[in-house]
């Protein structure tokens, strides 16, 4: 088993700095999980004091229900892989992986069957004998991925492992994590600000800020069902439309008042919302949830918006607007092209089941 608890754990650098705040978090045995956040965020610390590597201030840390804050680094069976790797350039790949093995004493048969083992799973075995200079960006990752692996450890700790990579073996080596983590009995954490990475690869993300763990929960959630509008628009590429909005109540049922403008809120949102009736709230809606019409005259469950730019991704398209007084900017995506023109104003139908709604003076969702 190779559960994490973390209680009340803070970490406090200066006396008015805290790195990481009060944060909780329980993750199960065998569980990819995500720490995701702008840099300066404390997710590294946060995975630095999991692996005894950074003093916890207050708080307490346990693994398998068993408190490991005094316990030190090198016997908590854990493995860390760092973004740069860290491969000891004299010496070559089999012996970069057994350094911490026989830093243990263990015997050299052992060693070597672990290698080879570990070597047919990560598809190395024919560059054992190679040294770091000789290898390959994604050739290094897997290398520091054996080192990790051969020590059979209970957690795997990842810090931002593919920074360095490029977009093409980014995308493979997420792959390979992700199926090594099937095939191992251990559980990962793993640190990353791309968003991307987060949602693609974890059963849970933490997206953490200032500290703080602000919503943690599954991807699907997190991208659905955001916490906050730090949480909503830090979640999805390209990021959630967010508007200002007047709630108006009427005979006729619920509404948002954008400009004039009107979305009508038929369904469980709209008692949520009712509080706030003549009140400015925030308004956030997907970029896949909008769509164009060239029809002016329509009029419920639409905003007025100029074209200013079309991004062609190839599978998708990503097309700009500016919208009402304050122009703000709305990105909608489509699967297909449409002849549109810039400078040209067009209606944007906002897909009402699919708005989400938030506090305009804290955030939190409504």
């Amino acid at each position: 088993m190779s559960s994490i608890s973390l209680k009340n754990i803070t970490k406090q650098y200066y006396p008015d700095s805290c790195a990481v705040k009060d944060l909780n978090l329980e993750i199960k045995h065998k569980e990819f999980i995500v720490l995701v956040g702008p840099s300066g965020c404390g997710k590294s610390t946060t995975l630095r004091m999991i692996a005894g590597l950074e003093e916890i201030t207050e708080g307490s840390m346990y693994i398998d229900e068993k408190e490991v804050n005094s316990v030190e680094a090198k016997d908590r069976n854990i493995a860390i892989v760092f973004q740069d790797y860290a491969l000891y350039p004299h010496m070559n790949v089999y012996n970069n992986m057994a350094f911490g093995l026989k830093m243990k004493k263990m015997k050299r048969d052992e060693i070597k069957e672990r290698i080879e083992k570990t070597s047919e799973i990560l598809d190395i075995k024919t560059l054992l004998y190679r040294y770091p200079s000789q290898l390959s960006g994604g050739e290094k990752q897997r290398v520091a991925l054996g080192r990790a692996m051969v020590k059979e450890p209970k957690v795997f700790l990842l810090d931002e492992p593919l920074s360095n990579l490029d977009a093409g073996l980014k995308a493979r080596m997420r792959l390979e994590i992700m199926t090594l983590h099937k095939k191992l009995d251990a559980t990962f954490v793993y640190v990353t600000h791309d968003q991307t990475e987060a949602m693609t690869m974890a059963d849970k993300i933490a997206v953490m800020k200032d500290g703080l763990v602000l919503q943690f929960d599954t991807p699907y959630n997190v991208y659905n069902n955001p916490n906050n509008i730090f949480v909503a628009k830090f979640i999805g590429s390209p990021r959630m439309n967010v508007f200002e909005a007047y709630v108006q109540c009427s005979e006729n049922g619920v509404s948002i008042n954008k400009d004039g403008e009107v979305i009508s809120i038929n369904n469980s949102d709209a008692e949520r919302i009712k509080k706030y009736s003549n009140q400015k709230i925030l308004a956030g809606v997907r970029p896949e949830h909008i769509k164009i019409h060239n029809d002016n005259n329509s009029e419920e469950n639409f905003l007025s918006a100029k074209l200013y730019i079309k991004e062609n991704s190839g599978h998708e398209i990503y097309y700009h607007f500016r919208s009402g007084k304050d122009e703000i900017d709305i990105v909608v995506r489509s699967v297909s092209e449409m002849d549109a023109v810039n400078n040209h104003e067009y209606k944007l139908w906002i897909d009402p089941e699919k708005v989400h709604f938030f506090d305009a003076e804290n955030g939190n969702r409504i």
